[in-house]
């Protein structure tokens, strides 16, 4: 199958987070699976250990994959990039992050938009 073989997307209608680049969340280590992992990976973001020293246990496996979620965090990142001025049909310029555009049909209910639930 080709690229141009596929529809265009269709326009983004509700507000959505895309990358997320810290979070919370309380998460055990991913070595241990014991302690609470209270250190990030710097340059993956994805993923939590202990300490220093669960954290030099994993690197080796880690490394690699690492490379790749930093990688496509960028991608995913730079891809988002033009929905940040999405232009609309009627030639509003919107950042799709930051606005409910109000503009989502579920069902026939309107769901989206001021004092919506």
């Amino acid at each position: 199958m080709d690229e141009d073989d596929f529809p265009e997307p269709l326009p983004p209608v509700r507000l959505i987070e895309v990358v997320r680049a810290e979070s919370s969340t309380a998460c055990q280590c991913s070595v241990c699976c014991v302690e609470a992992g209270l250190l990030t990976c710097t340059s993956c973001l994805a993923v939590r250990y202990c300490g220093p020293e669960c954290q030099r246990t994993q690197w080796g496996s880690h490394k690699s994959l690492c490379r790749l979620i930093k990688t496509k965090r960028e991608e995913t990142v730079k891809c988002a990039e033009p929905l940040k001025a999405y232009k609309l049909p009627d030639n509003r310029v919107v950042n799709i992050f930051q606005e409910n555009l109000g503009i989502l049909e579920f069902d026939g209910e309107y769901v989206g938009g001021p004092g919506v639930m």
